[in-house]
């Protein structure tokens, strides 16, 4: 690979920049414009505090002044907290390293990549000393080569890979370290051949093979090196914490003194290799780990003959080890890299309090690591915050003059942009026809499969909404979305794709957003939808249970009651102590759950739960939305979504608490 800054050496359209700041969604001055003729509720949007993300430069009524007054003492005295919050962290910066295998821009499959793409910024504005560690799959433009390299573990000779044999002789592997100054964060991209989307011809197949996608060559099909992969960037991450210089610190490392933020199993190794490594030798022992969890299903289970593999000693065998029972009756020991994870780190957090509450709560919501996680104290749940300079329709790229629009002119851009997606995509143009739109991966977690069962009943009772739906994943799925159009002419797409442009659009243009999930541990869909006045109907699980409530939204239910969801210190102890009858079963001898026994524990889920979500459920509850729709209720919940501050500053000043807890010990 060549070393060198020039672009035209390099693919990916991200560029560095190393006086870029955060640009957040207040930027942008907007005019003051007469009240669109349609909008019922002109009077509340043009009372929206001075100042605000959605409204800078407008007035206030009469009819409003004492509520946006209230706001603006509320404003001034966050501001008093925050400039406290900044004062500690000027005179006490915490040195933070998060580890993954996604950052958004540069990579990302999931929510995962968009947290340590915007969370270290936000902790980097409050004061702290932050950088990300991921590998570096592609050649990306505006990076520096450090001129920095490693010589790391890689114990196999059994994988398929492009490694030299004496490297693999040797046991040991270069990786050189890239760098980026980002908004404020250090961004270090781990570089190694086995990272890398590239061409690479083997015995077995001459003609070579492309690692096209981040962790396997289908959904089904994993990479047979992953163990090996990420234990190299866990090694990486702890390598260049102590010896890369960074001139933000006068030119020194961040040091032994650090927290590292490991983000799912992909990272699980990074605190048993402190702990029985690095500790062994009286290296960072003053080092902390903080593990966030993403996504229970998702484990990292693997045979118990690649213990040798990760280059540990014995004595973390232990803490790796999990019992198995499979489906057919047959026991086994395996490694579960997860279960590691939680027994090991110093910190447990997950994207929402009301999946911290779920995975503990039974083998089925867990994925059979409730026991752990309730003997390691319970997850401690922040709600993720999106990128509030990239969803902004106020100043979002992808939508035009016309269609770009903020709080007290919603009505106007959103039927612009209506318009312009009915026409685009074959549906009948009416602007004033309810455009329901569902947006998110096609597998059984989202539920997409329950929706599509719906639809045909809902379009049949409301003889005037529409659909959209855009996604990618499952082909049988892929295939259902596809023949929309031809079951429902003018009335139904579907787009078997993902396309960052047309989220945007459809965003901009759906009155409702539709989230079935079966689980889901936050969720982002409907904090875009909010922020961009699209009501959400969502499942009440997770973290959309956390976000939406019967003001912002409509929740799927078999009955009508909104369940509201709180949380007392009673309910987490509860949790916390709480063990496990029945004992825990292992239904897979894989890193992943096959899709069989994923099926089956999400079937498990359905049946246990008290607010069981089927096809039903979601034709009552959409058309009870579609039926107040352009009413007061609907107005009010769009202000609300477009009012509420779902950038990452309240989830980051959480975070940071989190943090400093370790950071003080």
């Amino acid at each position: 690979m060549p070393r060198t800054k020039d672009s035209s050496h390099t693919r990916g359209p991200f560029t560095s920049n190393s006086n870029a700041v955060f640009e957040g969604p207040w930027r942008t001055c907007h005019r003051r414009q007469d009240p669109p003729p349609t909008c019922v509720c002109w009077n509340r949007c043009a009372g929206v505090e001075v100042g605000s993300s959605r409204n800078r430069g407008m007035t206030w009524t009469s009819s409003t002044r004492t509520r946006c007054g209230s706001k603006m003492k509320r404003a001034a005295k966050n501001g008093k907290q925050q400039r406290r919050i900044k004062a500690r962290a000027a005179e006490d910066p915490m040195r933070i390293v998060f580890v993954s295998m996604e950052c958004s821009p540069w990579s990302k499959t999931g929510g995962m990549g968009d947290v340590v793409g915007a969370l270290p910024i936000a902790l980097s504005e409050r004061g702290h000393h932050v950088m990300s560690v991921v590998p570096m799959y592609n050649q990306y433009n505006g990076l520096v080569d450090t001129q920095l390299t490693s010589m790391l573990y890689w114990n196999s000779s059994e994988v398929q890979t492009n490694l030299t044999e004496a490297e693999k002789n040797a046991r040991q592997v270069e990786v050189q370290y890239f760098y980026a100054w980002e908004k404020g964060v250090h961004r270090v991209f781990v570089d190694n051949p086995c990272f890398r989307v590239e061409f690479l011809p083997t015995a077995e197949n001459p003609e070579g093979f492309t690692r096209e996608k981040l962790y396997g060559y289908s959904p089904s099909t994993e990479y047979p090196d992953n163990d090996l992969r990420m234990s190299l960037l866990c090694q990486a991450a702890i390598e260049v914490a102590r010896t890369l210089q960074l001139e933000t610190i006068g030119g020194e490392p961040l040091g032994e003194k650090v927290i590292f933020v490991c983000n799912d199993w992909h990272t699980a190794l990074l605190p048993l290799q402190l702990k029985y490594v690095h500790h062994t030798k009286e290296q960072f022992l003053g080092s902390r780990v903080a593990f966030c969890l993403h996504n229970a299903a998702y484990q990292g289970r693997f045979p118990l003959t690649h213990f040798p593999r990760l280059n540990l000693p014995d004595a973390a065998l232990p803490s790796l080890l999990w019992n198995s029972s499979s489906s057919n009756g047959c026991s086994c020991t395996m490694l579960n890299w997860l279960k590691a994870a939680l027994v090991e780190s110093d910190l447990l957090l997950t994207v929402s309090n009301g999946y911290a509450l779920e995975v503990a709560s039974s083998p089925q919501k867990g994925f059979e690591l409730d026991h752990e996680i309730r003997l390691c104290g319970g997850l401690h749940g922040i709600v993720n915050g999106i990128d509030a300079a990239e969803w902004n329709p106020c100043d979002d790229e992808f939508l035009d003059d016309k269609g770009r629009y903020s709080l007290f002119n919603a009505v106007e851009g959103k039927l612009h942009n209506k318009s312009q997606v009915q026409e685009e995509y074959g549906l009948q143009v009416n602007p004033y026809a309810p455009l329901m739109a569902f947006i998110g991966r096609l597998d059984q977690q989202k539920g997409v499969d329950l929706l599509l069962d719906a639809l045909p009943e809902i379009l049949k009772r409301q003889d005037t909404a529409q659909f959209i739906a855009l996604g990618s994943g499952n082909c049988c799925l892929e295939n259902r979305l596809s023949e929309l159009s031809s079951q429902f002419p003018g009335r139904a797409i579907g787009l078997a794709q993902f396309c960052t442009k047309k989220a945007h659009k459809i965003n901009a243009a759906a009155d409702y957003m539709i989230v079935p999930s079966r689980f889901e541990p936050c969720g982002l869909v409907q904090l875009h939808a909010m922020a961009y006045g699209t009501i959400p109907i969502v499942a009440p699980t997770g973290g959309l249970l956390d976000t939406v409530t019967s003001t912002l939204g409509f929740q799927i239910t078999s009955c009508t009651k909104f369940t509201e969801r709180t949380y007392s210190s009673a309910t987490v102890t509860q949790m916390n102590t709480l063990d496990c009858v029945n004992g825990l079963a292992e239904s897979s001898v894989s890193h992943l759950l096959t899709d069989e026994d994923t099926d089956n524990l999400l079937t498990s889920i359905e049946n246990q739960s008290t607010d069981k979500i089927d096809s039903k459920a979601i034709v009552n509850t959409v058309l009870d939305a579609l039926g107040q729709y352009n009413t007061e209720p609907f107005f009010h919940m769009r202000e609300k979504g477009m009012e509420t501050d779902w950038s990452w500053k309240k989830p980051a000043w959480k975070w940071e608490e989190a943090l400093r807890t370790l950071w003080n010990k």
